[in-house]
């Protein structure tokens, strides 16, 4: 299992995250490969000289697919999860609840149940309607299970978030991996489509939970290219995305707490 961490300074919130994978996981046998994107404060320089991590140097402008694709490329792991640096661990098990799911051959995309610091639903799985993309029961309170218990059974979604995701580096690469084009958005949409597209299925589980602390480090830039990759995503996929979503029905719209994301 190679568990691979891109990041650029916000060094408490790294050490955070590798801290609760050391301490919570159950699962031992994995390696972290920290990608390391032209950090410059003191505080992480002397913490990358230090770790007992692989440290990826990618003197890059910030592209969050290439990064991910550079250290697929050296990982040793059957099995690849990509992990923001601004994540905690809450479940003990949460590798071994999401490699059950995706060592499947039928299964490509295995996503967590993340939460706002608050105890707030931030991800349980990504559905589209037309061309547009919403986080089901975004801002729910955790313990609420949703219409029909969604929030606590594990199930196909159309799309899953790449802050906490798990694919076989086999199906990664088959797939073509991240699309480099989409360097700061809907990387993890299309990546999903792509999967959709190629016959696997992608599934949410609620038996793997992670805080997530959202965009710290990258919050309020590239807006100019953001709108950029939203519209190629729109035109790349206009076919697919006319349709409906086979994994939700829109009449339940009411019964979904959905919020938009900025696609």
């Amino acid at each position: 299992m190679s568990i691979i961490i891109p990041f650029k300074d916000k060094v408490n919130f790294l050490k955070e995250c590798i801290k609760s994978i050391e301490e919570k996981t159950t699962y031992k046998n994995y390696e972290i490969i920290l990608v390391n994107n032209r950090s410059i404060e003191p505080d992480t320089l002397n913490y990358l000289k230090t770790t007992k991590y692989r440290v990826l140097d990618a003197d890059i402008d910030f592209n969050f697919s290439k990064l991910n694709n550079m250290a697929s490329d050296i990982a040793e792991g059957e099995y690849l999860i990509f992990l923001n640096n601004d994540m905690t661990v809450i479940t003990s098990d949460w590798i071994e609840n999401m490699l059950g799911i995706a060592q499947l051959s039928f299964i490509g995309a295995v996503g967590a149940k993340l939460l706002y610091p608050d105890d707030t639903i931030q991800h349980v799985g990504i559905v589209r309607s037309n061309d547009e993309f919403s986080h089901v029961n975004k801002s729910m309170n955790k313990d609420c299970p949703g219409y029909k218990s969604v929030n606590d059974i594990i199930r196909e979604s159309s799309c899953i978030t790449g802050a906490c995701i798990m694919i076989s580096k086999d199906k990664f690469y088959k797939i073509g991996k991240f699309n480099e084009e989409l360097a700061v958005v809907n990387n993890d949409i299309e990546l999903c489509l792509n999967l959709l597209k190629s016959g696997y299925y992608n599934v949410y589980t609620p038996h793997s939970v992670l805080y997530h602390h959202e965009s710290v480090s990258r919050v309020n830039k590239f807006n100019e290219q953001m709108t950029r990759e939203k519209n190629y995503l729109r035109e790349k996929w206009q076919d697919f995305l006319s349709n409906s979503d086979p994994f939700y029905n829109p009449n339940l719209k009411d019964c979904y707490f959905c919020v938009k994301t900025d696609l």
